[in-house]
């Protein structure tokens, strides 16, 4: 079996396995066929959201990837949600994964949204998601933001493109 060049070399010699060679690497996504096959983990799959501005629909697109956490997605608010930002927001997790979220930290982000929503007011929050864990995720913290009484219309989409046009749209 040939090895991706895209995952670091296999472990260096001395290093003793039991018929599968386990290389720890960042950002590597895990592998196995067999043995003597290389096990790839991703041990430190670091989040990011990019986040830029979309003047055409008015709004703040946030583009998360990796395994992100309550205070990565505060964070990005805290940048973005300020005086003179977008009505509006695109928060695209189709490439994020929601595995380190525990229950509370849902309250937390619907919380922090309410606090920054002033500066949005009449705005929409699109979000895109992908799998079925991801769009159970994007649900709870919907779920929070209807108790806080959040004041923005949210909604959720498989496709960039169906968010893009739901943002466009003149009614709330």
């Amino acid at each position: 079996m040939a090895v991706s060049r895209l995952c670091p070399p296999p472990l260096p010699a001395g290093v003793h396995d039991s018929g599968i060679n386990v290389l720890l690497t960042q950002n590597c996504s895990a592998v196995a066929q067999g043995p003597k096959d290389f096990l790839y983990i991703r041990i430190n799959n670091m989040a990011t959201i990019d986040i830029s501005v979309d003047e055409a629909i008015e709004a703040s697109v946030f583009d998360a990837v990796g395994d992100i956490t309550a205070d990565d997605i505060i964070a990005a608010m805290d940048r973005q949600y300020v005086d003179g930002t977008p009505p509006n927001a695109l928060w695209d997790y189709a490439r994020a994964d929601f595995n380190r979220l525990e229950t509370s930290d849902y309250r937390r982000i619907a919380m922090a949204a309410k606090e920054r929503a002033i500066h949005r007011i009449g705005g929409k929050t699109a979000f895109v998601t992908e799998g079925a864990l991801e769009l159970f995720a994007v649900k709870l913290l919907e779920a929070n933001s209807k108790v806080i009484d959040l004041p923005l219309n949210t909604r959720f989409f498989e496709t960039h493109d169906e968010a893009v046009a739901w943002l466009r749209e003149d009614e709330l």
